[in-house]
């Protein structure tokens, strides 16, 4: 099978019986091996989405960690309004201040 020919796939999603009839078993749907871009763009969305969650654990973990040296924790939460700043930097700036270091940094490094 060529990659410009379209396989046409009739599905019969029945509520009551639960019944799902197709064209072609549901392996052939979603064969990878035929379309390496594809395949590279599935397995880059498994990765990214793994950097996401640490990156939004280590936000967390770098935010609370912030707090406490400002000072900024009462009975383990977090207050709000806390004007206290750690080397110059609000707590609750310091994840947008890394992402414009990296991004600055980024952009200067990056070749022509």
């Amino acid at each position: 099978m060529s990659s410009d020919q379209v396989v046409e796939i009739e599905y019969d999603l029945n509520p009551k019986t639960g019944n799902i009839k197709a064209g072609k078993p549901c392996s052939t749907c979603f064969d990878l091996k035929r379309n390496a871009k594809v395949k590279g763009y599935t397995l880059e969305g498994a990765g990214r989405a793994c950097v996401l969650m640490s990156n939004i654990f280590l936000s967390t973990s770098l935010i609370w960690l912030a707090s406490e040296a400002a000072d900024c924790v009462e009975d383990n939460t977090i207050v709000d309004d806390c004007g206290k700043k750690v080397y110059g930097f609000l707590p609750s700036s310091l994840i947008t201040n890394i992402a414009v270091v990296s991004g600055v940094v980024s952009a200067f490094f990056m070749p022509l």
